[in-house]
């Protein structure tokens, strides 16, 4: 008996497919075609490249661990994005709470730096910092992902109108940010 490409030999029953082998097949191409898209996700909310890294591995794991009870593999690109969404809301709160970050301050304000060297996103990049969370992961998930503001409400884990609110909320800080006085 040996295993070759997801398939079982054995003696007496010929080939066998192996259903594990190709779940994790299925899963891990699932993850290679999602992975930049739940990255940006992360990235959007967390808005540091590394953070949003351990934020797509914590999904990868959290997704790994529930693939054998997803109901409807049709849904699996929005069941990646909700789990995504939700390690990112989780990490950044984590974050908040821990005393220090002076190297993640210090990769802020060089990104800061090239921005002003650039000088074209300076303005959007600090308005953006200035949104909530949640403000944050509206705004890339309606506009930089093109999902509705219901299917904004699933992902998020909470009511239409409260993700309404906060999209109303952060276009209105980032109007007020943007304004040219």
């Amino acid at each position: 008996m040996g295993v070759v490409g997801g398939v079982v030999l054995t003696a007496e029953y010929g080939p066998m497919v192996d259903a594990a082998a190709l779940e994790q097949d299925e899963f891990e191409r699932l993850l290679a075609a999602e992975g930049r898209r739940l990255f940006a996700i992360a990235l959007a909310v967390l808005r540091d490249p590394e953070d949003a890294e351990d934020a797509v591995q914590e999904t990868a794991v959290a997704a790994w661990r529930g693939w054998s009870n997803l109901a409807d593999p049709g849904h699996s690109r929005a069941w990646l994005t909700t789990i995504c969404l939700r390690q990112a809301l989780r990490r950044r709160a984590w974050l908040r709470r821990r005393p220090s970050r002076t190297d993640s301050d210090e990769r802020l304000a060089a990104v800061d730096r090239h921005l002003e060297a650039d000088g074209r996103y300076l303005d959007l990049h600090r308005a953006h910092a200035r949104l909530s969370r949640q403000q944050r992961a509206v705004v890339a998930l309606h506009y930089e992902h093109g999902y509705t503001l219901s299917e904004c409400a699933v992902l998020m884990g909470c009511s239409p109108g409260a993700v309404a609110s906060h999209l109303s909320r952060a276009l209105a800080r980032l109007r007020k940010e943007l304004r040219d006085d």
